[in-house]
């Protein structure tokens, strides 16, 4: 699977690296799995790094599914925000997404630089940088 992600800080961070071709079925399935992994913590904070990413198949119907998906009533605890970072092709898709799960009352902003994501996220840019790469795909 492209979506592949570490937990640090005893689960309170979770740092997601997305690469390649992401299929919508990927995309669901990833949200599911991350759903019920014990190692992240409820509050916890989302980094996610979708730079190397494609989403063929993921339009902007079916970003409500996703952000339904993660404002479901047992997961709004889950985690307290969500940086996530784009290059400029799917950079409209996404600020989509942030939309519709800011309306779910997900506190998600879509960023284009790691630093800023890091700065609004509080997380350190050299130490989650290091946490990106350590994922390995």
């Amino acid at each position: 699977m492209p979506v592949k992600y570490v937990t640090a800080n005893d689960g309170q961070l979770v740092v997601e690296r997305w690469v390649g071709a992401i299929s919508h079925a990927e995309l669901t399935s990833h949200g599911k799995r991350q759903h019920k992994d014990a190692a992240i913590a409820p509050g916890a904070k989302v980094f996610v790094d979708a730079r190397l990413a494609e989403f063929p198949e993921t339009a902007f119907d079916l970003a409500r599914e996703l952000s339904d998906l993660n404002g479901a009533a047992d997961r709004k605890a889950r985690t307290s925000m969500c940086a996530a970072i784009f290059r400029g092709d799917d950079f409209d898709r996404a600020k989509e997404w942030e939309t519709r799960a800011r309306d779910n009352g997900l506190n998600v902003i879509v960023f284009s630089s790691l630093e800023v994501a890091c700065t609004w996220l509080g997380t350190d840019p050299v130490a989650t940088q290091k946490l990106l790469d350590s994922i390995g795909i």
